[in-house]
């Protein structure tokens, strides 16, 4: 069964996306907040959406002018999904799918993105400061890693902002 959600800002405001009924896409609230913050960043940025799940945020992301996103999830269940959404949408340059675990993605890719966007499971949280770590491996200087969790996850790591929006945590790593 699939589910519907819009898209809320940029060029694709308004549009709607399918996903699986089982995943959990970043709120309204929390990719408006999102955006609002990084409104300058991502224009012309090379973004790294790992976690892709719905694909909701990179597709935000396009929406809001990015110069190339890499969706990245395990599930090629997904990416399929990500991939018909993208097409339905004329989304076809400038898009990259891939379909590895986490850490097979650091091993594979060295590119430098402007912005990496962690959304991992909740229960992930035990790996966190590692996939931080990587993920400023593959990042370009002055580059920008966002990691959202639950609240409840306990997470003491260095940032220069953080936002709670109801029940998720923003932070915003450089």
């Amino acid at each position: 069964m699939n589910r519907k959600l819009k898209v809320i800002s940029g060029l694709y405001k308004s549009k709607s996306i399918f996903f699986e009924k089982k995943l959990k896409p970043t709120k309204n609230s929390v990719r408006e907040i999102l955006f609002n913050i990084l409104k300058k960043k991502t224009e012309n940025s090379y973004v790294l959406d790992m976690f892709s799940g719905s694909g909701i945020v990179g597709i935000e992301f396009l929406s809001n002018f990015a110069k190339k996103v890499h969706f990245n999830d395990v599930s090629k269940k997904n990416i399929d999904k990500i991939k018909r959404n993208c097409k339905k949408l004329n989304l076809n340059k400038n898009i990259k799918f891939s379909n590895f675990e986490f850490n097979k993605f650091f091993l594979k890719n060295k590119k430098n993105f402007d912005i990496v966007y962690l959304d991992p499971p909740y229960f992930y949280i035990n790996i966190v400061k590692d996939l931080i770590k990587k993920s400023k491996n593959i990042l370009k200087k002055n580059g920008i890693i966002v990691l959202e969790t639950s609240v409840n996850n306990k997470i003491n790591i260095e940032h220069f902002l953080y936002k709670k929006i109801g029940k998720t945590s923003l932070f915003f790593i450089d």
